[in-house]
């Protein structure tokens, strides 16, 4: 790490040029943030300008040479999930599901929030409820997690929450690197953390957040590094329903579940997608291709539901990745899929909270429609729980 002397024409630069300078760099701009000072810090999408929310000068500083009106909010910057829920409704298991996809990736969310609820979040943390009109904009608070690893960790040492905004006004050059960033705030600022070249070099992409009845409704608002199909694709909430051959135990469960979600909103199951909605059901044994068991064909009947067009799947992969909630039949379904994909853990569980749901291939009709209504109290229980 090395530190350039303060000039009358250009700020401190600290050079975070390799992993053991990244703690020190940190550390020294958290120093500076929290002395009411203005920052350039580094991100992966480009150079941005930043703030404590609560200092006044700071604030209007920062919107200052990023040629922005500092009556106007900011986008508060957070280390991770929790940070950010800290200004939002913790509870809100829906909200924190989609949050916790979209703040992993280079993407602006905007979420719409009654401005009570933003300052009494303020309050909460101990800042004045006032700080409000740095943070909302019309009942609305923007928040981005950058994965950079010398800012992230300078929002995590961070007193308060953090407020930036890219580093150029309109019409100025994209800030890719920290001389960019220097040139077009003239250098008026107390210090400049440089972590090399932006390594996506685009900004983030934006999307908005709306609370609907037992959902919340996503909206791309701006393209950025990632495109509009995959940050759709991000805003879908993904159900996975996992069993070994996927040809009794988890067909039953998609379709149950798509109905439940389906009837739940008031639309019927054809319009899930549309409504942000995903169910899919695999097999951690299934080769592929084959129908559902007859008894499962007609348990599913006897509740006016089709599973002739059903066909087998092998569990994969992109199939856990893509997943936001994976309930599996038995505990031996879950440890196959952590094995698969160890960071699923968090979001793999039993359908069955108290235990397994008994396989009933091989029986009679009768042991199907039980089986068929232990899945559907299950599901019930489990979506309930997750607010789906």
């Amino acid at each position: 790490m090395s530190e350039r002397p303060d000039t009358s024409t250009s700020p401190p630069v600290i050079r975070a040029a390799d992993a053991g300078s990244v703690d020190a760099a940190a550390a020294r701009a958290a120093e500076v943030l929290a002395e009411g000072g203005v920052v350039v810090l580094p991100t992966e999408t480009v150079y941005g300008v930043a703030a404590l929310v609560s200092r006044p000068r700071a604030f209007e500083a920062m919107c200052r040479l990023c040629g922005g009106d500092p009556a106007r909010p900011a986008t508060v910057h957070v280390a991770g999930l929790e940070q950010g829920m800290r200004l939002l409704d913790g509870e809100d298991r829906a909200l924190r599901r989609l949050l916790a996809k979209l703040l992993a990736a280079p993407i602006t969310v905007v979420i719409e929030q009654p401005r009570e609820q933003t300052a009494a979040r303020l309050q909460a943390m101990g800042l004045d409820p006032a700080l409000i009109d740095r943070i909302d904009d019309d009942g609305t608070v923007s928040l981005r997690c950058p994965s950079e690893p010398v800012a992230r960790r300078v929002l995590e040492l961070a007193p308060e929450p953090v407020v930036a905004v890219g580093a150029a006004a309109a019409g100025q050059p994209l800030p890719l690197e920290a001389q960019t960033a220097i040139d077009n705030v003239r250098g008026e600022v107390d210090l400049v953390i440089d972590a090399g070249r932006a390594r996506h070099g685009k900004p983030s992409a934006i999307v908005r957040l709306s609370p609907g009845e037992r959902t919340w409704y996503g909206r791309v608002v701006r393209e950025g590094v990632l495109d509009r199909r995959i940050l759709e694709k991000l805003l879908r909430c993904t159900v996975l329903l996992v069993c070994t051959g996927n040809t009794c135990r988890s067909p039953m469960a998609e379709a149950l579940a798509r109905r439940m979600l389906a009837r739940s909103r008031g639309i019927e199951p054809d319009e899930l997608e549309a409504a942000g909605f995903s169910v899919r059901s695999a097999g951690v044994s299934a080769l592929g291709g084959g129908p559902a068991t007859e008894q499962a064909v007609g348990a599913m009947a006897g509740l006016d539901l089709d599973l002739t067009a059903h066909r087998a799947r092998p569990l994969t992969p992109q199939l856990i990745e893509e997943a936001d909630l994976i309930y599996c039949m038995t505990r031996d379904h879950r440890a196959s899929v952590l094995q698969m994909a160890p960071s699923a853990e968090d979001r793999t569980m039993t359908l069955r909270p108290e235990g397994d749901v008994p396989d009933p291939i091989g029986q009679d009709q009768a042991a199907y429609q039980h089986c068929a209504e232990v899945i559907e109290k299950a599901l019930r229980q489990r979506f309930e729980e997750q607010q789906l």
